[in-house]
């Protein structure tokens, strides 16, 4: 019984002429396969032995019995399709139809281009079977039991501007769910909200033990890792704490109450 592949492999095998014509077309402009033919017809002219693995047959190369395709996206497309995007085929992986298209065609960077090729594969990529493992589920935060010992923190960004400020701190007590709004411009460092954390939200209620965020304000040199890492700095240098606040970054939770607080 013959598999997909095999018959697939079959398929690109019954090349027409007008593909070999096109081939050969297409071989004068590619200054590379040119230069290899000049150099495959004077040793052939000459009576001497060709080079390792190479041939030249009725005006085509071929390497290692493989079909020397010129650098031109139509005809390297064309080669492909047949190993790939037939309903034989059935869209194989990367290294599969890799394995298929060197059974008959060669070509400079060949695994590179099937690679790009297989990812553009809008079917592919659809039907691929996940490698991953199985994503854990939301772990929700522990409920608290007194108020302003927990707090969530989360930015609103990307807003019109209004007084120079583009981006609101919503700060929310997990307990009573109280809610500070503070707004900050768009270029803010961690050490800025630290800053208005303690003189607008800290000096009312208190130093928490623990505070829960999932977002970085908006900044264009701020990412989540950096912003995160600086705002703990900040925070444990001026309280000249070591590390006592709880860090939850282990694992992704869900903080529900939040949510609607922002809206």
């Amino acid at each position: 019984m013959l598999s997909s592949a095999m018959i697939a492999a079959i398929q690109m095998q019954t090349m027409d002429d007008s593909f070999q014509d096109r081939i050969r077309e297409s071989g004068k402009q590619d200054d590379i396969w040119t230069a290899r033919k000049g150099e495959l017809s004077q040793l052939k002219e000459a009576g001497e032995t060709l080079a390792k693995h190479w041939e030249l047959e009725d005006g085509l190369l071929y390497y290692q019995c493989r079909l020397l395709i010129p650098s031109k996206e139509e005809l390297l497309t064309e080669g492909v399709k047949g190993c790939h995007n037939s309903k034989v085929a059935g869209h194989l992986g990367q290294e599969k139809t890799t394995e298929l298209v060197t059974r008959n065609f060669h070509w400079e960077k060949l695994s590179e281009w099937i690679n790009d090729y297989v990812r553009s594969c809008d079917e592919f990529q659809h039907n691929k079977s996940s490698r991953d493992a199985k994503y854990g589920l939301l772990k929700p935060l522990d409920v608290r039991y007194a108020a302003w010992t927990s707090i969530s923190v989360d930015f609103i960004t990307q807003l019109p501007e209004s007084q120079g400020q583009t981006q609101i701190m919503v700060i929310v007590d997990r307990f009573t769910k109280m809610a500070h709004f503070i707004g900050f411009a768009t270029n803010v460092t961690a050490k800025d909200v630290v800053d208005t954390c303690l003189k607008e939200v800290l000096k009312l209620d208190g130093l928490p033990s623990e505070i829960v965020s999932d977002s970085p304000p908006k900044s264009s040199r701020t990412s989540m890792q950096s912003f995160r890492a600086n705002f703990w700095n900040h925070f444990a240098e001026y309280w000249e704490l070591n590390n006592e606040c709880e860090r939850r970054t282990t694992h992704r939770r869900t903080d529900k109450p939040k949510e609607p607080t922002k809206c």
